[in-house]
């Protein structure tokens, strides 16, 4: 049983760049799960998670979160519960522990869903398109 809220004021207004890594770990998580077998949690470091954002969101690149923004989402990320890590000096040191409670928190039904929900970010690639710093997208 999963409580869906009927209201808005239960959705947390998110900035692009924090919308994208939330996607990001979301698809990490499943594909480990799914694709490779892992069991939760799983494990990954910020450089993953970078490399990942750029493969996936390439188009978006202007929007790519800098190290220390990265941090902040953790800590965002992790004051939910969605995951559990400990800063390193730079990318490759940081790991993070995507927790199962982000299939919970962010539901698609399966990978087909994610990539429409990405595609809605990728289809308004160009600059004049992506939301400024006080923009946010509902998540």
């Amino acid at each position: 049983v999963q409580a869906v809220p009927s209201s808005g004021s239960f959705l947390l207004r998110l900035r692009l760049d924090v919308t994208l890594v939330l996607l990001t770990l979301w698809y990490e998580f499943d594909s480990a799960v799914r694709d490779r077998g892992d069991t939760p949690p799983i494990f990954i470091s910020a450089e993953q998670i970078n490399d990942a954002l750029r493969t996936k969101f390439e188009p978006l690149r202007k929007a790519m979160p800098s190290h220390t923004r990265l941090i902040e989402i953790l800590r965002l990320a992790q004051r939910k519960n969605l995951v559990r890590f400990t800063a390193g000096a730079d990318a490759a040191q940081t790991r993070i522990e995507i927790m199962p409670t982000i299939k919970r928190v962010i539901p698609f039904q399966d990978i087909a869903d994610w990539t429409r929900h990405a595609e809605r970010f990728l289809a308004g690639e160009n600059a004049a398109d992506l939301p400024d710093e006080s923009e946010a997208e509902d998540v």
